[in-house]
């Protein structure tokens, strides 16, 4: 879902912007203040879910994961979103934190999702996802008489999730068509973008619960004293096999178009690649080059410039994510 800046308008930009920087703010003031976690005392993974690198590790393996396009209908494609996946671990506060990040790297570095068009990204993949999923998966999990009768955490995440991917998507018909950019009508625009993603949303599901279970066999759980890793062996697996999706597995992912791309060829319109033969308003260029556009590296050809680029991002956002965390504890 990651909107183009010629699919927006200022009528967008600025208020999306501004909600993006007010719901920044108050996550890190909630996160520096250091409050009682908003899910049950301890998690997912509890104790262990503070810690500060698998907050990095898991901003590199949803960096990555993005980057693996997966089927989902004939001649549509998906990929993980990840913020429910980083809520359930650490809290929506975090979790919108962390998919800022992701989200300010994949602009900046890669040209994936325009620069004006930021604010309403990080709405639309990171804030309201997390704070929705995050909600849906305590009452599901946790709180009568869901705790009792829904098929446990696990079930509980997979419809997070999945209301998760809804909840974002049906936010971008209404910015889009409201942006006056194109001629895409609402009822169409809307009825599509939910359809496909509801579809997208099921696989979404289906790997967050996966991803949640390989990590609760993985990492210490000192909630129940189960210790089957150390921690930093841990982190360390984790990274490599974000390393593995980002470098190895992202050279196969589907060509076909996103969910948001399909649902704007559906609704009557082209999409932003076809933007100057269908409206002359969206030949806009981008607003920032980017050094690895479209997740390449210039000067390097075929699927090497695609796990270059894979390797470079995924490292990056463990770094930068790493530190961010880091400072974050510190003022905590």
């Amino acid at each position: 879902m990651h909107l183009a800046d010629q699919l927006l308008s200022a009528k967008i930009y600025l208020p999306a912007a501004a909600a993006a920087v007010a719901g920044l703010s108050y996550c890190a003031a909630r996160v520096r203040r250091d409050e009682r976690r908003d899910m049950e005392e301890g998690g997912f993974l509890g104790g262990a879910a503070g810690s500060i690198p698998l907050m990095g590790v898991m901003g590199a393996f949803v960096f990555a994961a993005q980057m693996v396009n997966f089927p989902v209908l004939p001649g549509t494609s998906g990929h993980l979103g990840g913020a429910v996946l980083l809520a359930i671990l650490f809290g929506p506060f975090h979790a919108s934190i962390l998919m800022a990040s992701i989200l300010i790297v994949q602009c900046l570095i890669f040209q994936d999702g325009g620069l004006l068009a930021l604010g309403a990204n990080i709405l639309n993949m990171g804030i309201v996802p997390a704070f929705v999923g995050a909600a849906l998966y305590q009452m599901l999990a946790f709180r009568r008489p869901f705790g009792r009768a829904f098929p446990g955490q696990q079930g509980a995440a997979f419809m997070a999730a999945w209301l998760g991917v809804l909840s974002g998507a049906l936010l971008v018909p209404f910015q889009v068509v409201y942006a006056g950019v194109t001629s895409l009508p609402l009822g169409g625009f809307l009825a599509v973008m939910i359809g496909v993603h509801a579809v997208i949303g099921l696989a979404e599901g289906l790997i967050t619960v996966a991803v949640l279970k390989f990590i609760k066999q993985l990492y210490p759980l000192r909630a129940i004293g189960e210790h089957r890793m150390g921690a930093s062996g841990a982190v360390t697996l984790l990274l490599v096999v974000a390393l593995l999706i980002g470098g190895g597995l992202s050279i196969f992912a589907s060509g076909d178009p996103d969910g948001l791309e399909k649902a704007v060829a559906m609704s009557g319109h082209a999409g932003p690649e076809q933007a100057g033969e269908a409206d002359p308003q969206q030949t806009k260029e981008p607003a920032l080059s980017s050094p690895l556009p479209d997740y390449t590296v210039p000067g390097v050809g075929g699927v090497v410039s695609t796990a270059l680029a894979g390797l470079t991002g995924t490292l990056g956002c463990f770094a930068i994510v790493l530190l961010l965390s880091y400072l974050t504890g510190r003022a905590r």
